[in-house]
């Protein structure tokens, strides 16, 4: 087990250990930070839509991470819940989903509901 000082001593004489330990909270603290910012939207839709648009590159198509199991825990709702309201947001025209693709039919459209 190391002690806090013989952890400064051995960062302290390894600046590449330095940067890696830098590079690595750094990292973590900004997952943390995207996390807490989904949990902030209240409802389904809104998580849902600001997933979209963050992972949202240069084309309306998104292809997701996760499947709608690993999703839904990842937006803390359950999968039902979620898959209802991918539904209706097709049904409304928003989006067109086929499998894991996503087609946004108006960034604007879902704008609205962050």
């Amino acid at each position: 087990m190391a002690t806090k000082e013989s952890a400064f001593s051995l960062i302290s004489s390894n600046p590449e250990l330095l940067k890696n330990f830098l590079r690595i909270t750094g990292n973590c603290t900004a997952c943390t930070v995207g996390r807490l910012k989904i949990l902030s939207y209240k409802s389904i839709r809104s998580r849902f839509c600001y997933y979209l648009l963050d992972r949202k590159k240069d084309s309306s198509q998104i292809t997701m991470e996760h499947n709608q199991t690993q999703l839904a825990e990842y937006l803390n709702v359950s999968r039902p819940a979620l898959a209802n309201e991918i539904k209706k947001m097709a049904e409304e025209g928003l989006l067109k989903i086929e499998g894991r693709v996503v087609e946004l039919s108006s960034v604007s459209s879902l704008l609205k509901f962050l």
